[in-house]
Order: structure tokens, then C-alpha cells, then sequence
């Protein structure tokens, strides 16, 4: 027997009739749909994703039930995206998935989506099975294989299985990264390892996660930089500082921003009104009230 090949997986909200729909398409098993004229991806068309971890990017549990389709093959006109595809034919195959409604529902990170029921947060896998029960006050996604999750007021980590793997005392917590979480004790931030074990003290007004091997901090009302060890590599000398992207931070001091590199050596001067992070080698930047882009290197692109 000739396995069936399953290209993608399309998603629908399932009605109160029962019906699955798609804006105004009746959505079947075992079925071929079509629609007519020219489609584009996003807009017009009939769409799936390749992978079903993406599905839930653009149907949300909170609207409403969810129904995943098998999607087997695709019409003549086809256009993709990263994760999205689009044709004006698509052939369905079987229901392999149904999700409930929730009052929340996040996105999946390691397999797992927080959602939320009666006022309490969990978690469910890709399967729509609830893993971790709806028991916590607030709930964010997993990385790095721990999520922060906060109860009566104190936040802690639970690991995917939601076994609590550091307790819950913080009176704020982030998300890992790098090995590290920044949280918040006794009104001051500090650092901790997936184990729970204190790295960096707990002594900065604020903190941030760690991008690229350095962490954004606040002490005594400038900020600097330390390393993963909580050493300071960029010294409590800017009036605020904004993460490491690209090898790039931007920082203001005495009114004007300029960039930084890991090292902390200035690499473009201090002369911007205003200033964005790089994405792709470039970064928006404001002077005299007018925006442009600039390089790595502060040349103005044309």
C-alpha cells in the first residue's frame, strides 16, 4: 500500500454547528477545495503550513476550537513564505488534531503553549493534551527547557513536565538565556543559573537578559555592562543602555546616542537624537528630527 504523503496541515475554527471554517470556507475531510482567481499568500488564497508547530501563529486557542487538517497536495498556483503556503487548491486529508477553547492561549516554545482557563494558566503540548495543569497566576513560554511561572505572588521555574525546578520566592523572573535568567529579591536584580544557584547578586536597580554574552544592568542610576560571571565589562557610565544586537548597543549620555561594541569601545559617536537596534547590518537613527539608516559603522546609507 503507497504511504500517503502529507505536505502540510491546515487549521480551522471549529463552529458551534460543528462545522470547521475557514473565514466564509467550509473546511471537510477528505475533501478538495478550491478557490478562483489570483491568490497571494496572506491575503488571498487558501493557506497551510508545512510544519504544525506554525498552525498555531495564525489560529489562536482563544478565539475559539481549533480543528488541524492533513493537507496532501496543492494546485497548480502556490506561493510560500517561511512557514505559510498558499495555493487555490488544496486537497484534505484527515482531522488529526482538535483543540480546546481557552480564555489565553501563547504560542508553542519547546513544545509546550501556556494557556489559560477560569483565571489560571498551564500548559498543553502539541497535541492539544494538558501537560501542566491550569494551577498558576501568571505562566510564560519555556527556554532553555525552564519557564517562569508565578503563584500567590512569588514567581519560581517549572521544567516542560512542570515539576518546580527552582522555587517559587522571586518577586520577579525572566525567561533564560544563555544559561542565565535575570530575577528580581529584596527589590534588587541578580542572576541565576537552570539549577536555581546564584550567579550574579542580587544588588542592581534593574537588569536585563543577557544578549551576546553581555547584560545590561543599573547601578546607582547609570548604567554599564557585565559578562555572564557578573563581571563588569563596560563601566556605570551611561545615562541608559540598550541590549547588545549584532555586536552593536546603542547608549545615551548627556542627551545623545551613539553605539558601543562588546568591548565597550566607542564606535559611533554620540551625535543621535534618537537610535533603533541593528537588524541585518542596519540601524535606523533620528538627528535633527529627520530619520535615516546608518552601517555598523556609522556610515549613512544612501
Amino acid at each position: 500500500m503507497k504511504e500517503i504523503q502529507v505536505i502540510g496541515y491546515k487549521a480551522a475554527y471549529q463552529q458551534e454547528n460543528g462545522i470547521a471554517k475557514c473565514k466564509d470556507l467550509e473546511i471537510y475531510p477528505n475533501t478538495t477545495i478550491e478557490v478562483k482567481g489570483t491568490i497571494e499568500i496572506c491575503k488571498k488564497g487558501l493557506h497551510y503550513c508545512p510544519e504544525l508547530k506554525d498552525v498555531f501563529e495564525y489560529y489562536s486557542l482563544d478565539r475559539g476550537k481549533v480543528v488541524v487538517f492533513e493537507v496532501l497536495s496543492h494546485g497548480k498556483q502556490f506561493q510560500e513564505n517561511e512557514d505559510k503556503c498558499c495555493s487555490n487548491s488544496l486537497k484534505i486529508g484527515d482531522i488529526i488534531r482538535t483543540f480546546d477553547k481557552y480564555d489565553y492561549a501563547g504560542y508553542f516554545s519547546e513544545g509546550r503553549a501556556s494557556v489559560m482557563k477560569d483565571g489560571k494558566y498551564g500548559y498543553i503540548d502539541i497535541d492539544g493534551n494538558v501537560i501542566i495543569r491550569c494551577i498558576y497566576d501568571e505562566a510564560y513560554p519555556f527556554c532553555e527547557g525552564r519557564a517562569s511561572v508565578m503563584k500567590d505572588g512569588k514567581y519560581g521555574y517549572i521544567d516542560i513536565n512542570g515539576n518546580v525546578v527552582i522555587q517559587l520566592i522571586y518577586e520577579d523572573a525572566c525567561s533564560f538565556n544563555e544559561g542565565r535568567a535575570v530575577a528580581q529579591k529584596d527589590g534588587k536584580w541578580g542572576y541565576i543559573d537552570i539549577n536555581g544557584n546564584e550567579i550574579v547578586p542580587f544588588i542592581y536597580d534593574y537588569a536585563c537578559s543577557f544578549i551576546e554574552g553581555r547584560a545590561t544592568v543599573k547601578l546607582n542610576n547609570k548604567w554599564g555592562f557585565i559578562d555572564i560571571n557578573g563581571t563588569e565589562v563596560i563601566p556605570f557610565i551611561y545615562d541608559y543602555a540598550c541590549s547588545f544586537i549584532e555586536g552593536r548597543a546603542w547608549v545615551k549620555k548627556d542627551d545623545k546616542l551613539g553605539y558601543i561594541d562588546l568591548q565597550g569601545n566607542v564606535i559611533i559617536p554620540f551625535i543621535y537624537d534618537d537610535a533603533c537596534n541593528f537588524n541585518e547590518g542596519r540601524a535606523a537613527v533620528n538627528k535633527d528630527g529627520k530619520w535615516g539608516f546608518i552601517d555598523l559603522y556609522g556610515k549613512e546609507i544612501e
